[in-house]
């Protein structure tokens, strides 16, 4: 299964020190800011990246409903994305930047909060892909709509508040 995949990749780590971890993500998140800085947002074709693309450009919302804009990734990404609208998300950032910043100068990336979405999880990333076959992913999506039914069971549409 790719979640299994994917934890092999990183098994290995999961029992080393906490430094070692922390090592690991700096040289992570060096790549990627050297990667942008070098290359500009180019993970994806056509040189997008979900970090380089506006909310509007990876979801639409009409009458209420938010709804994904599928693009295809290569490598693939299998990520599960929710939309966060930048009436939330500029506070968020501003919070979290004035609170890690003076303590972890340059070892935290920020990302532009008016083009913030919310990644709850990736199986596969762009920096290591995690190859899944197509009963893999169906495995991954309907334990995600499993996760979903459980924690938001009702679906409801207020049409007015008296």
């Amino acid at each position: 299964m790719a979640l299994r995949n994917s934890s092999e990749t990183l098994s290995s780590n999961s029992s080393d020190s906490p430094n070692l971890n922390t090592e690991q993500r700096s040289k992570l998140y060096d790549k990627m800011a050297r990667d942008l800085d070098e290359h500009g947002a180019a993970f994806m074709k056509h040189g997008e990246t979900s970090q380089s693309l506006t909310i509007s450009d990876i979801f639409t919302v009409k009458d209420g409903y938010v709804t994904p804009v599928l693009k295809a990734a290569n490598p693939p990404v299998r990520a599960n994305i929710l939309y966060l609208s930048t009436e939330f998300s500029v506070p968020i950032a501003e919070a979290v930047k004035s609170i890690f910043s003076p303590h972890f100068e340059k070892a935290i990336w920020f990302q532009n909060s008016t083009m913030y979405h919310f990644s709850m999880f990736h199986a596969s990333h762009h920096i290591v892909p995690v190859p899944a076959s197509k009963e893999e992913i169906e495995v991954e999506a309907s334990s995600v709509k499993a996760v979903a039914a459980m924690l938001c069971p009702l679906k409801i549409v207020l049409d007015r508040v008296f």
